[in-house]
């Protein structure tokens, strides 16, 4: 039962800059006082979830970012190459039309630290590893999946992030989440 939201993007399915036009994109407050265009059902969803999270495992989450266009997404991937570098750049960040943020679907979310403030930056956010992996365990009760995780970077072709989170129904992020597959997997048949 594929439909608009299992949709796969990645380096080798590239989307067109109106790709977005498929999905109800609506806007939202991010962390930094921002504002954060996010697809409609996903921010549902998504508000569910941080209700939940913070109801069961008291843990805030937040989003960073959620739709991006192309210009946005060369801004990043710019940042990146001088920060660190051209290999490692695109390890973390997608070239415009392969990003997963172009469809609104995706959110980087991020987490409220011990101190009160929420992670920002990356090493911030991966210093949250302990509460992103309690996190984990309950995106799939929302239709959400942990799009890149640390043991399946060969296969999505990114690092680790543990704040990238996807949309895709219910019943797909319940597969995803049993058989511990990545949405390369789950459309290539792979174990």
């Amino acid at each position: 039962m594929l439909d608009k939201y299992t949709v796969l993007i990645n380096k080798q399915n590239p989307v067109s800059k109106d790709f977005y036009k498929n999905y109800e994109i609506m806007e939202t407050s991010g962390v930094e006082n921002d504002i954060v265009k996010i697809e409609k059902l996903t921010f549902e969803k998504y508000e569910n979830l941080k209700k939940y999270l913070n109801k069961t495992e008291n843990i805030e989450i937040g989003i960073l970012n959620a739709y991006r266009d192309f210009n946005e997404q060369e801004k990043i991937c710019k940042e990146y190459e001088k920060i660190y570098g051209i290999e490692k750049a695109y390890k973390l960040a997608a070239v415009p039309g392969t990003s997963e943020h172009h469809s609104g679907l995706a959110i980087d979310i991020t987490v409220k630290k011990d101190d009160g403030n929420f992670a920002i930056t990356n090493d911030e956010l991966y210093s949250e590893n302990e509460n992103f992996l309690k996190v984990h365990r309950y995106l799939s009760m929302f239709g959400f999946i942990l799009r890149y995780p640390e043991s399946k970077t060969k296969i999505t072709e990114y690092d680790y992030e543990p704040w990238h989170i996807r949309y895709v129904g219910e019943w797909l992020a319940k597969l995803c989440y049993n058989e511990k597959k990545v949405l390369e997997e789950y459309y290539s048949g792979k174990k």
